[in-house]
């Protein structure tokens, strides 16, 4: 590890207890782990990036990102060989604590998360209370579900319909708007009623048939529309609509309607 500075806290506040507090410039390939601790620990990346790995989960992180880990959790993390990253982290127990393992292990780091961390000092003895406000405010934020889940919801759903048509992972969405991969799959399913995976088929099935009424032949259409796998896109589509692809034209022309989105 590079330069590293810690303090150690408790004022054993009920609710939210602040342990300890630190922050670290890490080198290049630095290696925390794995092992596990036995208090919360939440990590703030203020500049370069790094790999978490939680079991055989890996996150790619980065500047601007947070990951909290609960007491017994075995993990490590490395930094970046050519951006390696710096962090800030707080420590922390308490009744309100264990309300932490409903949130999502990666967030989006709010702008002004552990703003009382930066230098470490504390000449009067009061950080530790001043970081206990910290937590409170960001348990509001990350347990609360109301607009920000909602934002998130449009924000998945914003680029799906605008990446539909290449190879795309929800990892990748996860990535995009800085949430675990498990948790926006289930807030996803949650508030819409579908998955993720299935509204990516709805967007490609739905290009597939504007190009198919266009006159492109299946191939075309498919690839166009995200499809790799001719054959399986024409299953799947008679299966959604009881017919083959390549009759799709003529049988929506007999019928004189149009399917819109």
């Amino acid at each position: 590890m590079g330069e590293n500075f810690q303090l150690m806290l408790n004022k054993h506040i009920h609710d939210l207890n602040p342990i300890n507090v630190g922050e670290a410039d890490v080198p290049p390939g630095g290696v925390w782990g794995p092992k596990s601790i036995d208090y919360y620990l939440i990590h703030k990346i203020t500049k370069g990036r790094g790999t978490l790995r939680i079991r055989d989960t890996f996150y790619r992180l980065q500047a601007g990102q947070a990951f909290i880990l609960p007491p017994g959790e075995i993990a490590s993390w490395t930094a970046d060989e050519k951006d390696p990253w710096s962090y800030q982290w707080i420590g922390f127990t308490g009744e309100l604590a264990g309300a932490f393992s409903r949130a999502p292990t990666v967030f989006t780091a709010p702008e002004e998360m552990f703003s009382h961390v930066v230098g470490l000092r504390d000449p009067e003895d009061t950080l530790g209370y001043m970081l206990a406000g910290d937590l409170f405010h960001l348990y509001g934020l990350l347990l609360s579900e109301g607009k920000e889940r909602q934002d998130h919801i449009r924000r998945i759903t914003d680029y799906i319909l605008e990446n539909f048509t290449r190879d795309l992972t929800i990892q990748e969405i996860a990535d995009h708007v800085g949430l675990n991969r498990d948790y926006i799959s289930k807030i996803y399913k949650k508030k819409t009623g579908i998955t993720i995976q299935q509204r990516i088929s709805e967007a490609r099935f739905t290009e597939a048939i504007r190009y198919l009424y266009a006159g492109y032949p299946v191939r075309e259409a498919a690839n166009l529309s995200g499809f790799k796998d001719v054959s399986n896109f024409s299953k799947q589509f008679k299966k959604l609509h009881g017919i083959c692809p390549k009759h799709w034209r003529r049988y929506e022309e007999f019928k004189g309607t149009y399917p819109q989105e």
